[in-house]
């Protein structure tokens, strides 16, 4: 089932608060380039990552990724006609498709904000889409990644178990040649952990190639990482793929790398009431301890609601 028929996005706190971190860290990154952003994402049916960034006045042009074929493998009009009908605006262009045909048929030729954002878990497919759009880029872009945290099926021999053979195979491009005992270190507990840790090397490496087969100079940077509640764990990982001959190093760093919204941000937080977010409207700003004793949450989380509110509620 697609999430959209189960799941309402405008109502996730979390999903909120990574979306606005997202949004502030591309309207900077924006203000680096000089220039509006093409924005690719998958708005789902609520497209709320586009009304958020459409407002900001940092995004152009839109395309929206949606994957419109029927059980029978036959397109689906209906659903192409529901999701046209739910565009907040008409500049979106839908394009009715996989990620793996949208990678391989844009061209990636504008500074991009391309927000790949999963609802499966880690694997080499939707790795390689992203080094692939690297691969195409002509363009300086910020490009993000959400995936789950827990491991695909895929990889599984049982429970508690993974399926080496399949892990090798599906995984051996992506391990470089500096990490020759990935595969013997590999456990259930360390795995997401473990493979995280290998892409953006293995990112770099496309880049480098890019390089040198080009003759650019690209450079890839770490801007941060989101873990947070969906209601299982998601991570959004967020990298700049940098033209350095139209972006200088230094205005990136200063710009998008110094501010508070980059680097690692867990959103943990319990989920709240209705009664406890009026509570919160009403007295935000009190110490976390004093809250705390109102409305029996843990003060430390209490700080996190501080920190991200940001209106989200």
């Amino acid at each position: 089932m697609n999430s959209y028929l189960a799941v309402d996005y405008s109502g996730k706190i979390h999903k909120k608060i990574v979306r606005k971190i997202i949004g502030r860290l591309a309207e900077r990154f924006s203000k680096c380039a000089g220039s509006e952003l093409e924005y690719i994402g998958m708005g789902s049916l609520f497209y709320m990552d586009f009304t958020e960034f459409y407002s900001r006045g940092f995004i152009g042009k839109m395309k929206s990724i949606e994957f419109m074929l029927d059980f029978d493998n036959n397109f689906d009009e209906r659903k192409y006609k529901r999701f046209l009908m739910n565009r907040p605006y008409e500049a979106i262009e839908l394009l009715p498709m996989s990620v793996r045909e949208a990678v391989d048929t844009l061209p990636f030729d504008e500074d991009s904000l391309v927000w790949f954002d999963y609802d499966t878990t880690l694997t080499h497919e939707n790795i390689e889409e992203s080094a692939d759009v690297i691969r195409k880029a002509k363009k300086s872009l910020m490009l993000v990644s959400t995936t789950g945290t827990q491991i695909s099926y895929m990889y599984k021999s049982d429970r508690r178990s993974l399926d080496m053979e399949v892990v090798r195979d599906s995984l051996g491009t992506i391990v470089g040649p500096d990490n020759d005992t990935f595969f013997e270190e590999l456990t259930w507990d360390s795995f997401y952990e473990s493979l995280h840790d290998i892409v953006t090397p293995y990112y770099e490496r496309v880049v480098s190639e890019k390089n040198a087969s080009e003759k650019r100079r690209f450079k890839l940077f770490e801007v941060g990482s989101i873990k947070y509640k969906n209601p299982s764990f998601m991570q959004a990982d967020i990298r700049l793929l940098v033209d350095l001959d139209e972006i200088p190093e230094e205005k990136i760093k200063e710009t998008v790398l110094s501010s508070d919204d980059a680097g690692y941000h867990l959103l943990d937080m319990p989920v709240l009431t209705e009664k406890e977010k009026g509570i919160f409207q009403e007295r935000k700003g009190e110490a976390p301890e004093v809250l705390a004793d109102e409305i029996y949450i843990e003060p430390e989380y209490i700080s996190k609601y501080y920190r991200y509110w940001d209106d989200v509620f």
